[in-house]
């Protein structure tokens, strides 16, 4: 099983707001208030532009299956994702963060580190985080995975 990225567009905008309102996901999001879509328009377009922020579609074939989205921050790339509900629990979790990883050697060569915050009640990120070999460092609100990223592809 492999997966593929494609760079989020404006017409994976209401894509993005079906999944980020999935209860399961609004559960393990730090704010688990619903999002409203003139929030999340707003939001979404000013990320796409955002020469820090790049949001992905991960797809298996033609299906897309989840998205991941990093924040830029200094030499760090910090981690969002989610996978459709119709998709967990299949090892996609693992597979998103590996794209990522390849895509970040390939195209962001000053990103040394990739961090990924997860609530303490989120056991499956937290097992995706850790079968895709990410150090876990204990916070009072959260744990946070640290990856170190070395042999880029672009070198």
């Amino acid at each position: 099983m492999t997966i593929y990225l494609k760079e989020a567009t404006v017409e994976d905008v209401d894509l993005l707001f079906e999944w980020v309102n999935e209860k399961l996901v609004r559960k393990s999001a730090f704010n688990s208030n619903t999002i409203a879509y003139g929030e999340h328009t707003e939001w979404f377009f000013h990320s796409v532009e955002s020469p820090n922020c790049r949001i992905f579609i991960g797809y298996d074939d033609d299906n897309p299956i989840g998205q991941i989205r990093i924040d830029l921050e200094d030499d760090k790339a910090v981690i969002d994702y989610s996978v459709d509900s119709h998709y967990r629990g299949k090892g996609y979790g693992v597979l998103l963060l590996e794209a990522l990883e390849n895509e970040v050697r390939y195209s962001l060569k000053q990103v040394k580190q990739i961090v990924g915050k997860v609530k303490f009640s989120n056991i499956s990120s937290q097992r995706t985080f850790n079968r895709s070999g990410y150090i876990t460092e204990n916070k009072n609100e959260c744990i946070l995975f640290y990856k170190k990223l070395g042999g880029y592809l672009n070198e």
